[in-house]
C-alpha cells in the first residue's frame, strides 16, 4: 500500500461532495471509507463547473461555496473517488470563494 497521498474528489451517497489528500491507492481500490487530510466540503458549486467533476479538473471559482477545512478526517459511504488536478487542488488551496 502506497503511502503517498494525492489530492482527490470525494462524493458520498448522502450527496457529500469532499476535497481532500487520500493515499493513492484509495483512488483505486474500492472502498466504503476512506481517511483524507486537509478536508473540505463543497456546499454549492458555480454552474462554471459544468457538474461535480467539475471541481476535481478546474477546481472551485469564486461563485462556490466551500466549507472550512479540517486537518484529518474519515468519510463514509464513499461513491466516488478521483484524482484531481494539479490545478484545481492549487485552487481548492487557494480560497478563491474566501
Amino acid at each position: 500500500m502506497s503511502k503517498r497521498t494525492v489530492p482527490a474528489l470525494i462524493t458520498t451517497k448522502l450527496d457529500g461532495v469532499f476535497f481532500g489528500y487520500v493515499n493513492e491507492d484509495d483512488i483505486t481500490e474500492s472502498k466504503d471509507t476512506v481517511i483524507a487530510e486537509k478536508i473540505r466540503m463543497c456546499i454549492y458549486w458555480s454552474d462554471a463547473m459544468k457538474g461535480v467533476l467539475g471541481l476535481g479538473a478546474m477546481g472551485p471559482d469564486k461563485d462556490c461555496r466551500i466549507s472550512k477545512g479540517l486537518e484529518l478526517g474519515r468519510i463514509e459511504q464513499v461513491t466516488f473517488i478521483g484524482q484531481c488536478s494539479p490545478d484545481a487542488a492549487a485552487r481548492w488551496e487557494s480560497e478563491p470563494w474566501g
